[in-house]
């Protein structure tokens, strides 16, 4: 009961924070260029992303995505880990 009211009260007041909350759900997008298939990590709100390997710029739309995450750090983390599956070098 107190929950809920409280809940309402800071929709009330600060209507703006339920749009962030969820706007910050897989925001960041682990994808494969198309053109020399490096992994790489785009934000979602951008239109497009550079490849830092090849200089490609490929819309975000047309990215492959192998995965999403919440922030730039868990994307970071996916990538590490693909790499290292592709090199030989994981431990599993």
């Amino acid at each position: 009961m107190e929950f809920q009211i409280l809940g309402r009260l800071v929709g009330e007041v600060r209507p703006y924070l339920v749009v962030e909350e969820c706007s910050m759900i897989d925001r960041y997008i682990v994808a494969e260029c198309p053109r020399c298939h490096t992994l790489l990590v785009a934000d979602s709100r951008y239109k497009s992303k550079t490849c830092p390997k090849c200089n490609a710029r490929i819309p975000v739309n047309e990215l492959k995505v192998i995965r999403m995450a919440r922030d730039s750090r868990e994307a970071r983390m996916i990538v590490s880990e693909a790499k290292a599956r592709r090199g030989g070098l994981d431990q599993r």
